[in-house]
């Protein structure tokens, strides 16, 4: 079974793999995935082992770049309801040739909702970009504790 077909990836241009398995998408119009639903207050599991490629195919070398993962509920959102960032080690760049990133599992406690995020990079020499975009729902718990 594929990242599509249990994700629910909707392609774009150029191409990621997450977990192990390709997604296309990337470039210059960012890979729309949506993150599987998840349970406000349950662990999450991050994100393993994502390969980041340009349009071609080919790996977007990461040395010397920041990269940050904002949530928020609205596109229009001044702050967001969460954010991970290599600058704060909640991204870790496991292989700057390869492109290989991976966020480690930790409780997520977000307002159950629909949010929206994205993953920019910024490079070394200023530029900027967004390979990855997306939706993921917050759903209740009904245990609480």
């Amino acid at each position: 079974m594929s990242f599509a077909d249990v994700f629910g990836a909707k392609p774009a241009r150029g191409k990621i793999t997450i977990d192990g398995s390709s997604v296309t998408g990337g470039g210059s119009a960012p890979t729309t995935i949506t993150l599987p639903d998840h349970r406000s207050g349950d662990s999450w599991q991050g994100l393993v082992e994502t390969e980041i490629r340009d349009p071609d195919g080919n790996a977007i070398k990461l040395g010397g770049a920041s990269i940050t993962l904002q949530i928020k509920r609205r596109r229009t959102d001044r702050m967001p309801a969460l954010e991970f960032s290599s600058a704060t080690g909640d991204i870790q760049i496991v292989d700057s040739m390869a492109g290989v990133i991976s966020i480690g599992s930790r409780q997520i406690s977000l307002t159950p909702g629909v949010y929206v995020f994205d993953i920019q990079i910024t490079f070394s020499n200023g530029d900027v970009i967004t390979p990855i975009q997306g939706a993921w729902v917050i759903t209740p718990d009904v245990t609480r504790g």
